[in-house]
């Protein structure tokens, strides 16, 4: 059977099962169906690269409100998704060789409406209490290593801020861990996100756009001296202890600070 034969046929099989999976729904937000039909179009990949047979691990990401909308009009739906894989794998021929675990994940990376999903083989996993468990050690170790970094930002040439966390929301919105009152800050307008080692910085779908070092970016790997623009708040970040040194700076001294800063 040709790829092409196999995707048509997993694709078929996926949509006839979804009808006595998931209820009919009806409105513009995602719900259990969308995700299966993406589900099912990631499993095709596995097929293709012959990985499905013991790919046991589905983290689909969504963006936080998605998540929200999911869970509050259809709670089961991370074990109905869990329920329905090894059903369309059997549709098209595939014994897989241990139940899958499906996880529905809030990413706030993920723009709304927007539907990601990672999957991998994990002969260790047990339960999704364990996978949370290893998840924490996990992200314990990253905070300790990002932490070490001591990156930290100056807003406005006033305010100092410390990296402290893997996961930091910059936005006028109360709940943001940075919050920048102005009206020309989106609610939720950036993160900043410790990833393969190194800070970085998102655009969350502002108004009026993120800006590094004059460019305007949908996502950057923070760099010492960085001079960040979210709309007039302009912010610079930096590492180390050199970040006493800029509270310490006149305001005559700001402007050629953020010159010499500029990456090169």
């Amino acid at each position: 059977m040709s790829n092409e034969d196999r995707f048509s046929q997993v694709e078929s099989a996926a949509r006839r099962l979804i009808e006595g999976f998931f209820d009919r729904i009806s409105g513009d937000r995602l719900n259990g169906s969308d995700l299966a039909v993406h589900l099912a179009r990631s499993f095709e990949t596995l097929v293709d690269a012959g990985k499905a047979k013991h790919t046991n691990y589905y983290e689909i990401h969504l963006h936080p409100d998605d998540v929200e909308h999911i869970v509050d009009h259809e709670p089961d739906t991370a074990k109905r998704l869990s329920d329905w894989l090894p059903e369309l794998a059997t549709e098209v021929g595939i014994g897989l060789a241990s139940p899958p675990l499906v996880e529905l994940i809030p990413d706030p990376i993920i723009r709304f409406g927007r539907v990601m999903i990672r999957s991998e083989i994990d002969p260790d996993r047990q339960d999704s209490k364990t996978r949370m468990n290893s998840r924490k050690a996990v992200e314990t170790e990253m905070l300790k290593v990002a932490t070490q970094r001591e990156g930290w930002l100056i807003i406005n040439g006033k305010q100092h801020v410390n990296l402290d966390e893997l996961v930091m929301h910059i936005g006028r919105r109360p709940d943001n861990e940075i919050v920048i009152e102005s009206q020309t800050i989106s609610r939720v307008h950036a993160q900043i996100r410790w990833r393969f080692n190194h800070f970085n910085l998102f655009d969350l779908g502002s108004r009026a756009g993120v800006f590094v070092n004059g460019e305007r970016i949908d996502e950057c790997v923070l760099q010492p001296g960085d001079v960040i623009q979210l709309a007039e708040v302009s912010i610079i970040y930096g590492e180390g202890s050199d970040s006493d040194e800029e509270e310490k700076e006149s305001p005559e001294t700001q402007e050629q600070t953020q010159t010499r800063w500029r990456r090169r």
